[in-house]
């Protein structure tokens, strides 16, 4: 995705966000299954990592403690899966050094 096409999705998210039509851009199946706000928060942290402007976006470290925050917020606040698939990209990445 081209800066140009991150500016104008990001634009759109924060159109929608600012005027109450968020759900336009969320995929229809996924509304009203009980995860709405949880949906609308990793669309504002996603909105954050493409801002137009490199200074204000979020370190991967943020994002992980934003999504873990909201992860626990929800009562799952086990990261052993992540962990473990880190884990195993580090190690496939080594083998192929």
């Amino acid at each position: 995705m081209t800066g140009s096409s991150n500016s104008l999705l990001n634009e759109w998210i924060s159109h929608l966000l600012t005027s109450s039509k968020i759900y336009d851009a969320i995929d229809k199946s996924l509304v009203g299954q009980g995860f709405d706000d949880e949906i609308f928060q990793l669309l504002k942290v996603g909105c954050h990592c493409v801002d137009s402007i490199p200074d204000r976006r979020p370190t991967m470290l943020q994002v992980y403690k934003d999504i873990r925050a909201m992860r626990e917020r929800c009562g799952q606040v086990d990261d052993s899966e992540i962990l473990v698939q880190h884990h195993e990209i580090y190690l496939h990445r080594e083998d192929k050094d």
